[in-house]
């Protein structure tokens, strides 16, 4: 490792909040109910969003589903790769400007990258990784 970045401003939640309003959006457009009112409902769709996202790092379209998401109304969507980078694409703008500072700290090009890594979720206290 030659330079290191912590952007403490993002992190997986993020973009799992992305898909929540996304879908939240249709939701209530298609029953002109909104979610917001119900934590039960919100907490539904944050589960099913997480796994959308897992899904679409590996596929290129995922469905979503979730039964009663609220008031008896069930949620059956599906997103592609293309739309959820259009979602993304603030994120993913914070993401490369910490990059572009890294490399500017570091005096280094993008050509002269192999990797570039990122880390979320881990808190370091003295030698241990909890």
């Amino acid at each position: 490792m030659v330079k290191n970045h912590v952007e403490a401003s993002i992190g997986s939640r993020d973009f799992d909040d992305k898909l929540v309003t996304h879908f939240s959006n249709e939701f209530k457009r298609k029953t002109k109910l909104d979610i917001a009112e119900s934590a039960k409902a919100v907490t539904k769709l944050r589960l099913a969003a997480e796994l959308t996202k897992r899904t679409l790092s590996q596929s290129t379209t995922s469905p979503i589903s979730v039964e009663s998401l609220h008031e008896g109304e069930d949620l059956r969507s599906t997103i592609d790769r293309k739309m959820y980078d259009v979602l993304i694409g603030s994120i993913a703008a914070k993401i490369l400007g910490a990059i572009e500072k890294t490399l500017a700290d570091a005096q280094l090009t993008k050509e002269s990258i192999q990797q570039v890594c990122t880390i979320f979720l881990f808190f370091f206290t003295g030698e241990h990784c909890i």
